[in-house]
């Protein structure tokens, strides 16, 4: 540790940064972290880490779907894509729980879909896991917009059966090689979809976003969404769906409208 230097760690920092600033912002955090300690415990004798500015992490603007305009790309789609779409519209997942969604974790009776998993493509292989963090495993409720398409989906694409991986068992939505769903291929799709529906380039990981947005518009209960998100804090409310805000304020401010119209009618009659 003490021949690491501070052009190694601008060179991590850098390589990391290619991939997702955030991923290097994390990076630059726990390489100071480790040489701390090792500062502590008198390996090193200074930290070469400290002082490297981290980069930015300022987030692209979110688009925000509105329910008619998911619609308007739900139609465009394959019959293959819709149910998935929709559920990761309306459940707020993840990509990568999205994708690892089995029969086993759906009750359609009570309308509920179990996190307990995810599944991500690394370098062309997948890889299986627990959720995100505690707080993502969680049980999340289904709106009928979300839940009939499902039961339809399964009926028309019965849940994986015979799968060569055997953590493939039940997935409800697969690619044509019997397993998880690749993103680059449901992006194809999709974005056939959003031209043909007049929408222009919309994200699919924005998806996760519209149903937060709309989760929020219907429960004005920040912590509630965050839980439904898997979020550990509202703190991803406020930097990522604050757009969802605007329409919210205005409803505030109608509200107010209508309580100063109601007391200025009761102090003249």
């Amino acid at each position: 540790m003490a021949k690491i230097t501070r052009k190694d760690v601008r060179d991590l920092v850098d390589m990391a940064a290619k991939r997702s600033p955030w991923q290097a912002h994390e990076a630059l955090k726990l390489v100071r972290m480790l040489l701390n300690r090792a500062l502590d415990d008198e390996l090193v004798g200074r930290n070469p880490a400290i002082g490297i500015p981290a980069p930015s992490t300022d987030r692209s603007r979110v688009r925000v779907l509105k329910p008619w305009e998911l619609e308007a790309v739900v139609e465009k789609l394959p019959d293959r894509w819709r149910a998935f779409a929709l559920l990761g519209a309306y459940a707020s997942l993840r990509w990568s729980e999205l994708v690892a969604v089995k029969r086993d974790d759906i009750d359609l009776e009570e309308r509920t879909l179990r996190i307990d998993e995810k599944v991500v493509e690394v370098r062309g292989r997948f890889e299986w896991g627990e959720p995100k963090t505690k707080d993502s495993a969680r049980i999340v409720h289904l709106p009928e917009v979300a839940v009939i398409p499902l039961a339809e989906h399964m009926l028309l694409f019965p849940p994986l059966r015979g799968a060569v991986n055997p953590r493939c068992e039940g997935l409800v939505f697969y690619g044509e090689r019997k397993g998880p769903v690749r993103r680059h291929v449901f992006r194809l799709v999709w974005d056939r979809a959003c031209r043909a529906a007049g929408l222009g380039d919309i994200r699919p990981e924005w998806l996760r976003h519209t149903g937060a947005s709309l989760a929020y518009a219907a429960s004005k209960d920040m912590k509630a969404v965050a839980s439904r998100l898997g979020h550990t804090s509202t703190r991803m409310m406020d930097t990522v769906y604050v757009e969802v805000y605007s329409e919210v304020s205005r409803q505030i401010a109608d509200a107010i409208d209508l309580l100063v119209r109601e007391s200025t009618t009761q102090a003249h009659s």
